[in-house]
């Protein structure tokens, strides 16, 4: 094997391809987002204007923990979708990145989170705080990908009930 060799021009599509392809798994979470930024990059450049980005959040030896909840696993891909967003935006491949959350009751731990509330913050606190998008960073919004309506307060809505039959539904 060869050492200290740069790797092809990304401008090659099938040679960076076939060099990408025989590089072994990242060794550390930081190594993982700088071949994310890297990838989401040609991407950008291959006029690919939407992508959805997945990375595991917690190394699978913490997973196994049992005291290891689904709040800090959230919190934890959160972070690391911060972070990757953070970098986009500063390398100038994008001015803005939106981080979406699969629904508003995970935005909303989120945002809880993110601005330090407790978990004991009155509902009413809570509700007056909703924002649909909330800038966390310079060019880094988060926001949900289901929302309500501003002013629904149904307790029961029907869309979202039809929603979760096909296991697609949030709240």
């Amino acid at each position: 094997r060869l050492f200290n060799v740069p790797p092809p021009s990304s401008n090659d599509p099938v040679a960076y391809k076939d060099y990408a392809s025989k590089q072994s798994p990242p060794s550390s979470f930081f190594e993982l987002q700088q071949d994310c930024l890297a990838s989401v990059q040609q991407a950008l450049k291959d006029n690919v204007p939407l992508m959805e980005v997945e990375f595991p959040p917690l190394p699978a030896s913490v997973l196994e923990l049992d005291d290891v909840s689904a709040y800090d696993v959230a919190q934890a891909n959160l972070e690391l979708a911060t972070t990757f967003a953070k970098g986009l935006v500063s390398s100038g491949s994008r001015k803005s990145v939106a981080i979406l959350l699969p629904d508003e009751s995970e935005y909303r731990i989120a945002m809880e989170t993110l601005k330090g509330k407790t978990a004991t913050a009155t509902s009413s606190e809570t509700t007056s705080a909703w924002k649909p998008v909330e800038q966390i960073e310079p060019g880094v919004c988060v926001s949900s990908l289901r929302r309500s309506e501003e002013g629904d307060d149904r307790f029961i809505k029907p869309e979202q009930t039809f929603l979760n039959l096909f296991g697609m539904g949030g709240n």
